[in-house]
């Protein structure tokens, strides 16, 4: 595995998108946060991950009623609701100095709009379950936490490879 971590810091590094310029000049603020927000491109995974599994894992106790699927499904959804916000984060300064036009320019802001309603919402999920435990309310929360990452994750898709002919 250790193997792996200079090709890993490597990408994390110098990770980048085609459809991406930076339009400010080197060494400028907008520069270097439009570089820390690149690591959008890498954690970006993380959260949708953990909040699809997470309703996989909560559907499958709800059938199975073993335990393991409510601890997995309750470390998910806490963990989701730390990355989700940094991650948010990340993706807005990575968009600083991009200025889409038309369609693009309305598909990202549905992309920023979504992504910190996302953030929000698995944090007040992840809040919601900490405090009343696994309730009907949370189960709610986290089928409408599902659906919010994927519309998300599909306007970030779209602005990503809109140029591909997505």
């Amino acid at each position: 595995m250790w193997l792996f971590a200079p090709f890993l810091l490597f990408v994390s590094i110098f990770a980048h998108e085609g459809h991406h310029s930076l339009l400010a000049a080197e060494g400028t603020t907008t520069d270097w946060f439009s570089w820390i927000g690149s690591f959008h491109l890498i954690t970006l995974h993380f959260p949708i991950a953990l909040i699809v599994m997470a309703a996989i894992a909560e559907l499958l106790f709800s059938i199975t009623k073993k335990s393991l699927y409510e601890s997995a499904a309750y470390f998910m959804v806490i963990m989701a609701a730390i990355i989700t916000l940094p991650n948010a984060i990340l993706g807005f300064l990575y968009s600083l100095p991009e200025n889409y036009p038309g369609e693009m320019g309305r598909l990202l802001t549905l992309h920023k709009v979504s992504g910190v309603l996302t953030a929000l919402l698995a944090i007040f999920t992840a809040y919601v379950r900490v405090k009343d435990g696994r309730t009907t309310f949370y189960l709610w929360l986290l089928a409408l936490l599902f659906a919010l990452v994927t519309i998300t994750a599909y306007f970030g898709g779209a602005v990503t490879f809109a140029s591909r002919g997505f």
